[in-house]
């Protein structure tokens, strides 16, 4: 795995492992995990080709995301809803 493929990789696991856990919304995780899309997206304006691990986390990333919002309610329900949609935004900006 290339280093930018790390680099997404454990922006992911730091997110998603808070929401696994059933801890409050962690925007600071959150925050990290999108600068660092748009840090990837930065690397590979010029690429023809991405690395497959990483893409393969850019699909199922929002997925796992609003998953998790099961294990919430109300406000921090919500919360992670929209950070789902919002990371697909994310994502798209750079495609």
């Amino acid at each position: 795995m290339d280093e930018v493929s790390q680099q997404l990789e454990a922006a992911a696991v730091a997110c998603l492992s808070s929401l696994r856990l059933g801890e409050p919304f962690r925007e600071d995780l959150f925050r990290n995990l999108t600068s660092t899309v748009r840090e990837l997206h930065e690397r590979w304006a010029n690429s023809d080709m991405l690395p497959k691990s990483a893409v393969l986390v850019l699909i199922d990333l929002p997925r796992m995301i609003e998953a998790c919002g099961t294990l919430y309610k109300g406000a921090e329900k919500q919360r992670v809803s929209e950070a789902s949609f919002e990371l697909v935004d994310v994502i798209l900006e750079g495609f």
